[in-house]
């Protein structure tokens, strides 16, 4: 698993090492994820293929990032989803806990 040293904060402490977990063509677009206070549900648009799981050692959170192509897309020119001048596309995410 990737990790970077993170820069100090505002305040000047420390943040420890972020940790980047970036997960490819994960298949079905709902996933459960368990927690000692209980399971948090996510579903999510089609469109989102790839999740970027993330969090900064010692602290007690977790990030979950839904991403629709891969990292570096932009340069790639990889499964970018493009849009007309005036065209919508709606996407959705949902947490249950």
């Amino acid at each position: 698993m990737p990790t970077t040293t993170a820069s100090p904060g505002q305040d000047g402490e420390p943040r420890g090492h972020t940790v980047d977990l970036h997960l490819l063509d994960h298949g079905p677009t709902a996933s459960e994820l368990p927690s000692p206070l209980g399971a948090i549900q996510l579903r999510c648009s089609p469109e989102y293929t790839h999740w970027v799981v993330w969090t900064i050692a010692g602290r007690d959170f977790v990030c979950l990032e839904p991403w629709t192509c891969p990292g570096d897309a932009l340069n790639l020119g990889e499964r970018l989803l493009l849009l007309a001048p005036g065209e919508a596309h709606s996407l959705s995410v949902e947490i249950v806990a």
